[in-house]
């Protein structure tokens, strides 16, 4: 059997504590733009789906008592479409993982402009995590990158490489997709 062909990646994924603040922080900060909303789902009522705990844990691998409040689909530039679920449930554990916990993870956004794009994240609360960082050697030579978080401790991180990652220059025909030529 073929593997059948992939395409890329379509969308995040993202749990937040409160859906209307991740739309705003996304939008107002990073840029983002709402394409559509829904919800509550089916599963989010037991009236309207008699078997609501099936479905979440079949269907999303969510505990018993989950519920889906709401769904809002947004997108950020020529990068990824970014899904953010208001989940509901008994078990939910409202600490942000750390970086460094299994399923830990952060979200890069491209800029042009390092010093700019931090000033803005400074001036509009985001938690920005020590200075920017130069890398001028190595394969990602050229690479400068800052880590912040949301409100909520999401962990994110800025990046941007205006003329390129050394390694591009040894074999072009590997570098790694970029927001700056999407089409490549």
């Amino acid at each position: 059997m073929r593997r059948p062909k992939i395409y890329g990646v379509d969308h995040i994924g993202l749990t937040v504590p409160n859906l209307e603040q991740a739309i705003q922080f996304f939008c107002e900060v990073l840029g983002c733009v709402v394409v559509h909303s829904r919800g509550p789902t089916p599963a989010a009522d037991p009236a309207l789906s008699a078997d609501a705990d099936k479905f979440v844990v079949d269907n999303l691998g969510a505990y018993p008592g989950t519920r889906v409040a709401g769904i809002t689909m947004i997108r950020c530039g020529h990068g990824s479409n970014i899904e953010l679920f208001d989940y509901r449930s008994p078990r939910r554990n409202e600490q942000a993982r750390n970086n460094a916990d299994v399923g830990g993870h952060h979200l890069a956004f491209y800029t042009d402009d390092m010093p700019a794009a931090v000033a803005f994240l400074r001036k509009h609360g985001a938690h920005v995590m020590g200075d920017i960082k130069v890398v001028t050697s190595g394969p990602e030579a050229g690479l400068q990158w800052i880590y912040f978080q949301a409100p909520w401790g999401l962990q994110l991180e800025m990046v941007s490489y205006p003329d390129g990652k050394a390694y591009e220059l040894q074999r072009p025909e590997l570098a790694l997709w970029s927001p700056k030529t999407p089409m490549l």
